[in-house]
């Protein structure tokens, strides 16, 4: 990841990060690169995703999606990421609908 971003490449975290103190790693080694920080929220019910997830060729058990839901309604909602050092917040589904 630092490599991407001394390089001054965009550098893409793909990963849950669901608790602040993990994101504000990745946001200080941004900060300490004067890189940009956007963030894609991903807001969907936790129905759905143990659908999905039961669409899976390698599945979770379900009260692993079920805490990780409720752990993104509480720890990566839009408020909370807005208030951390994070330039935009966007919505997947927004950022969908403009590509196609």
């Amino acid at each position: 990841m630092t490599e991407r971003m001394v390089a001054g490449r965009t550098t893409v975290v793909d990963a849950t990060n669901l608790f602040p103190r993990r994101r504000a790693r990745h946001i200080a080694v941004a900060r300490e690169h004067g890189r940009q920080v956007v963030a894609i929220r991903f807001d969907v019910p936790a129905a759905e995703l143990l659908a999905r997830n039961e669409a899976r060729e390698r599945r979770l058990r379900p009260n692993v999606v079920v805490t990780m839901a409720v752990e993104m309604d509480q720890h990566a909602d839009l408020e909370t990421l807005q208030a951390e050092d994070i330039d935009l917040v966007l919505d997947a589904d927004e950022v969908w609908r403009r590509v196609h």
